[in-house]
Parts: structure tokens; C-alpha cells; sequence
């Protein structure tokens, strides 16, 4: 059985470096398999409801890479503020 470090209390407290940290776990296959999925869908959440900005650094990276997520190309990718 695999344990992950990061304290589910934290997380449902809102405190949002554990979610990118537990991202991180899922990404390098800490405590867990690796898991793009699971790891784009913690740093989702901590970028859309907390915008946290190394969660949406680390999406834009697996985007460009296209792990978990479909590859988007840099010709693509549109910023608007």
C-alpha cells in the first residue's frame, strides 16, 4: 500500500501548497505510481480555485509536453488577461 505525505487536512483547509505538493507526488511517482492525470487534475484545482502560480506553471509544462494532457503546440497558445 502506497501512503502519500501530504496531510488530507491540509488540503481540505484550502492551504494551497499541499495540493500542488501532492500534484508533485503524483508527477514524480513519490510515495504513489506516477500519475500525470492525477497530478494535472491536483494542479488544476489549485490554480483555478486559488490561482496558485506554481500549479499554473506546472500545467502549462505537462500542456507543452503533453503529459496527461493533450500537447498544445507554442504557436497555439493564446494568453489573455
Amino acid at each position: 500500500m502506497h501512503t502519500l505525505p501530504v496531510s488530507k487536512a491540509f488540503i481540505h483547509a484550502g492551504y494551497h501548497q499541499a495540493r500542488v505538493k501532492l500534484g508533485d507526488y503524483y508527477y514524480y511517482g513519490l510515495g504513489t505510481e506516477v500519475s500525470y492525470e492525477a497530478a494535472a487534475t491536483q494542479y488544476r484545482m489549485a490554480s483555478d480555485k486559488m490561482s496558485t502560480p506554481q500549479a499554473m506553471f506546472n500545467l502549462g509544462y505537462m500542456y507543452e509536453h503533453g503529459e496527461g494532457l493533450e500537447k498544445v503546440s507554442r504557436e497555439k497558445t493564446v494568453i489573455s488577461w
